[in-house]
């Protein structure tokens, strides 16, 4: 018996932002603060230097 685990939510959101990097900085306002974390750490370990410098700026 094969058994596939679907991502939830929250991991599907945060891929969206670090693939679109333009539409993902115009959005980080309006993210909940407790996701910031696990973004942050998301992008850090990705490279994704953009979206990492408009996160600090945000919060």
């Amino acid at each position: 018996m094969n058994v596939q685990v679907l991502p939830t939510l929250v991991q599907l959101a945060k891929e969206s932002l670090l693939k679109k990097e333009n539409l993902s900085i115009s959005d980080l306002e309006d993210l909940p603060g407790e996701l910031f974390p696990s973004l942050f750490k998301e992008a850090f370990d990705s490279r994704k230097l953009t979206i990492l410098r408009a996160m600090v700026a945000v919060w």
